[in-house]
Formats: structure tokens, sequence, C-alpha cells
């Protein structure tokens, strides 16, 4: 806990569970979270249960942000935030390793573990930070620990507006020194401590700060009693409690309102009109952190606005604050705004840029700004689009780069005629419109506030085999246009049946079936042969019958002495031999050829001798020639 110890002038407490502010009283408890400001021409002490002090100067606001002691391991963490003003604090030594003592400000943080310091901070927001004894650490408040400065004994450091940097560590006079702390005004209890002598006596010895202060410190006489002059230190604390008597109990002093934009909204222009409302008259105060200051008036009717105010991208934060006509100003109001004036240029992830893919089919994914609009472009022909995520993460699913178009079939055969003897081979010429090739990918995000991120282009290359299956044999080729001469393994006797498939990866197939090739190695061969009588007019002519068997590509023709033997409804050859049949022998050569060019030939002879006993006929005699 903290205990009010001193109090000039008009001194105010905010509890963190009131709305009101309340005049400071001697002894008052103060806890964490409890805010505490002064007004013009007054000023308070403040006592830690270490027996820590902080004197708080004129027109200064602060918030005790944070008040542990772990009574068994003395560890302690103790904060306070400036939020304008000026204070002098002399810190007991921590005496534990985990234990720390912070003040923070707007745009700094000063780490204390047992000196006497000075800190200030602007109305720009700007915190001065000096060291009379001892040592601090302090950086902006925008920055990392591992950026901060140690100032020692007479040294100080300036944060800048934003926070973001420290000025390097300067030396400062010991006149400079006085005229600061005659600013924040003395604190009396704390020159008694550094004047002291040590006690000879173990009788004298200060009692331990870890008592409790309330007990100790009743009345504002026991603070003021270390007086060389008695009197003079009575009359002093009369005068302290009358003034805190009869100070009058002013009017609150209404911080201003924020009409537009409200906190927290979004907004999309670093420049920005902004209006408000507050009591008629008052002075608007109106600081963008890391950003300027802007001040205006209220009008009678308590309006006020601000022309083409800068707030910085990001998260924005703006004070306010009201100052009426006596010179009284309100609690400092923070809001919060989000500037959102560009997004952020969309990145491909997958797939990466230059990388070769094997599909025309593919997924696409990267990251931009979260819950923003995506949308993507391929060649500057199709168009996809999609949303990013609460991480900004997005995706694109199964998609074709081109539209797939069906593969051309173009072949030959070694020979359009039948096959015998040997292999015939099959000549295949396969194409379509070439999925192969550099695609561009174009994405531009628009978040939501409309603002739309530079393109990011990302080129892959496509390089997708074509499939190819004849028989169902399995095949790849590479190429837009693919060339490939099949020869097959096996042929059986007969027709050939050959299927082909074509098509490149996801694209469309092609199935063709090539006219049956007929493979025939076999000769014709004849099963059976006949002789018949045919009598025209009286005479006898001796007819001969065929029946021809071809197991391969079939008859092409059966010829008898060059001539062509008809073939029957039955399918049965016959050739009728010229001429009466007389006592003379008759011959007759037979030529078989089927389809494939394969030929069969035998020599026929029949005496007529046996001709008559056969076919029991007589057969006259040959006629003389005259």
């Amino acid at each position: 806990m903290v205990t009010v110890t001193y109090i000039q002038g008009q001194v105010e407490v905010k509890k963190s569970n009131d709305k009101e502010w309340t005049l400071a009283k001697l002894n008052m408890i103060l806890h964490q979270e409890d805010r505490l400001r002064t007004r013009l021409l007054s000023n308070t002490e403040i006592k830690f249960e270490d027996g820590s002090i902080v004197k708080v100067g004129e027109n200064t606001m602060i918030d005790i942000k944070e008040l542990t002691l772990d009574r068994e391991t003395l560890e302690q963490e103790s904060s306070i935030k400036l939020w304008l003003g000026k204070i002098r604090a002399r810190i007991e030594k921590l005496r534990q390793k985990n234990s720390r003592f912070n003040v923070i400000t707007p745009t700094a943080i000063v780490g204390v573990r047992g000196t006497t310091f000075i800190v200030c901070v602007e109305e720009d927001k700007t915190t001065k930070a000096l060291v009379e004894v001892g040592e601090i650490y302090f950086r902006g408040s925008s920055q990392l620990p591992e950026e901060e400065v140690t100032l020692k004994s007479s040294e100080f450091s300036i944060s800048s507006t934003d926070g973001t940097k420290v000025t390097p560590p300067q030396k400062i006079s010991p006149e400079e020194i006085e005229k600061i702390k005659e600013e924040v005004k003395e604190i009396k209890s704390l020159e008694i401590i550094e004047n002291k002598e040590e006690p000879k006596d173990k009788d004298k010895e200060v009692s331990s700060p870890a008592k409790d202060p309330a007990k100790e410190e009743t009345s504002p006489e026991v603070i003021e009693t270390k007086k060389e002059d008695p009197e003079e230190d009575k009359e002093e604390s009369e005068v302290k409690i009358t003034q805190l008597s009869m100070a009058p109990i002013v009017s609150e002093v209404n911080p201003p309102k924020l009409v537009f934009p409200q906190s927290g909204a979004l907004v999309s222009k670093n420049y920005l009109n902004v209006k408000g409302i507050s009591d008629s008259r008052n002075k608007i105060t109106f600081t963008v952190i890391k950003g300027s200051i802007y001040n205006t008036s209220a009008d009678q009717n308590g309006n006020w606005n601000i022309n083409q105010v800068y707030l910085p991208e990001g998260e924005c934060t703006i004070n306010m604050m009201a100052t009426n006509q006596d010179n009284l100003s309100s609690e400092v109001v923070s809001l919060n705004l989000l500037v959102d004036t560009y997004t952020l240029k969309p990145k491909i992830i997958f797939p990466s840029p230059g990388s070769i893919l094997n599909s025309v089919i593919t997924d696409i994914s990267g990251n931009a700004e979260p819950n923003s609009s995506i949308a993507l472009s391929i060649n500057e022909s199709q168009s996809l689009n999609t949303v990013s995520d609460d991480s900004g993460n997005f995706s694109f699913q199964g998609v074709a780069l081109c539209k797939p178009t069906p593969v051309k079939i173009n072949y030959y055969l070694s020979n359009q005629d039948k096959f015998v003897n040997y292999i015939p081979k099959l000549f295949l010429n396969l194409s379509a419109i070439p999925p192969n090739g550099v695609y561009n990918f174009k994405i531009i995000a628009t978040d939501k506030v409309k603002n739309v991120s530079e393109p990011t282009i990302s080129k892959v290359e496509v390089v997708v085999p074509m499939a190819l299956s004849i028989n169902d044999r399995e095949l790849q080729l590479f190429g837009p246009l693919y060339n490939y001469t099949y020869e097959a393994p096996h042929w059986e006797l007969g027709y050939n049946k050959i299927e082909i498939t074509a098509s490149y990866q996801e694209g469309i197939k092609r199935y063709v079936s090539v006219p049956t090739p007929y493979y025939d190695y076999l000769s014709p061969v004849i099963l059976t042969k006949r002789k018949d009588l045919r009598n025209v007019a009286g005479k006898n002519y001796l007819v001969l019958t065929l029946n021809v068997f071809d197991e391969g590509s079939g008859i092409r023709k059966v010829m008898a002495n060059d001539l062509s033997m008809v073939k029957t409804e039955e399918g049965i050859y016959e050739w009728t031999c010229p001429g009466q049949i007389y006592q003379k022998d008759i011959s007759a050569k037979i030529k078989i050829e089927d389809f494939a060019g394969n030929i069969t030939t035998e020599n026929l002879f029949y005496s007529w001798m046996q001709i008559k006993n056969e076919l029991n006929i007589d057969i006259p005699p040959l006629p003389e020639e005259r």
C-alpha cells in the first residue's frame, strides 16, 4: 500500500472503484489502480511500504499501477504511471534480485533498484529522466529491454515523442539539478533521510520500513517534527492543515468526448477531420501519440473540431484533455483507433516462384493481411477469388491452369495391306494444345476498408508427360508433339486389334481403335477333290470340284490351268474342263492364293480309263484329225 504523507494546495484522488475525484487527505491509503493528481501551485508526497518516497509536483497526474510485497521472501514489485508533470523520488535499495520498481510514462520506462531521481513528462509526451544519486535504467516505451541506457549520478536522458529512442546519457550541472528540484519542491522527509547521520546507539536506530506507516505517521505533525526549530515546524504544520481544511471543493472539469471517429474505429486515412463535444468554451488539447499535439477551443455550444489531424499507421492512441476558463484541467482521456491506409502485399507460398510443376492442376496458397479479399488471375485470363482467414492464410484448391483439350492421334501402319512373314509396325503422332509452358500468377489483396495491395506476380513452369497406352501397355512421352513407333511384341494369326489411349495428366483422353491388321503365315489347303459329269446337248463334259480351306486370312482366288474357278453358294470351287470327254487323258494345274499372299499349287492328272470307270460312262474315241 501507499500512504499520502504530505499535502500542499489542491491534491485529488480517484479510487479505482469510484468515478468521482475527492480531495486527498493526510495518511490516506492508496491502493493499486488508484489515481492521484495535483493542481496548479500544489504538490504532495506519498510513501511506499518499504520506505520509498515519491514527491509529486504541480499539475501532475500519476496512477498506482502495481503494489506487491512478499513478506516472507521480501520480493516486491512496484510501479507508477506518470501521465503528465514531474516527480522526484527516493527509492529504497531493493533487497531481492527479482524485486523491481518502475516508473512508466507514455513514451518511456524507468527501471530503479535504489536511487534518487527525477522524471518529467512534458505536454508533447517527451520524458526526461535525471539521476541525483545512484543509477537507473531508461528506455523508450517502444524499445526492447536490451536497448535501454544506464544513467548514473548527475546524468540525464530524454525520450522521443513516439517512444522509439532515447538520447545518450548527458551530464547535468549541480545548479541545474537544484533548479529542477525546486520545480518539484523539496521532499522534506527525503532530505532528512539523505542528511541524517548513522546512529551511534542501537536505541536511536530508525525503525524498520516494514512497519505499518499508517501507525507511525498518524498526523502531519509527525512527518514535520524533525526541524531544528520546533516552533517553526508547528507553525508550518498548522498552515498546511488550514490550507487543507479551507481548500474549496472545485467542480469537476468534464473530459472532452470524441464524436468522430469513435473510439476503436477502423480508419482508412492518415489525415482526418475530427470533431467532438466538451463544456462551453473549454480549451481542448488533442495529442496523437507518435504524432502531433493539436489545440482548439469548444464553441458556446460545446462543439469543437480539428481539421487534417495526422494519424500514424497501425494502432493509434489519442489523449484528450479539457481546460476550463479557470485554468482547471480535466483528467486525460485516452482512446484508440486502428489506422489502416494500405494492405500488405500478398505472398505466394506454394507453388514457390520459379518452381516446375508436373501437373496442370495444382493448389495455390499464401498469406496476406487477415480477412482480406484475394483475387487470383492466371495468364491474365481466368480469375478466382477467396478470403484470407484470421491468420492471413489463404488457398485455392485444385486450380486448373489451362482448359484441357482432346489429344489428337494420327497413325499409320507400315503396310496397309495384309502382313505375311514379318511383324507390322504402327507409327503414331500425338498432339494437343500443349499444357506445358510458363504460367503467370497475379494476386491482389483488398482489406476490410477497401485498401488494395500492390499485385504479387509469380511464375511457374509446367512440364506434363503424355500418358500413352497401346493394348494396355503403359508409356510416357515428353514434348508438345509426341511421336512413337509401336511394334507389337506378339501377333496372333488372323486379325489383331490395336487400341490406343492417349492423354496428358488431368487432360482429356482420346481413344482410337486402329483398323485391324491381319497376320497370316499359313498357306490354304485343298480338303477334297471331286470329279463330276455334266451333259450338255448330248455331250459329256468333265467338271472338277474343289473344297478349299484357309486357316488364315481367307481365299482370294482359285485357278485351274490359269482359268478362275467359280465359287458356288456352298463355298465350293468348280472348273469345267473345256471340250467334250474323249479317250484322252486330262491334266489341270491348280493355284490357290489367300488374302495374305500365301499360295498353294497342285497338279491334277486323270486318265480317260479312270474317268470311264469312276463315272461309269462310255467315252468315245478321239476324233480323227482331218
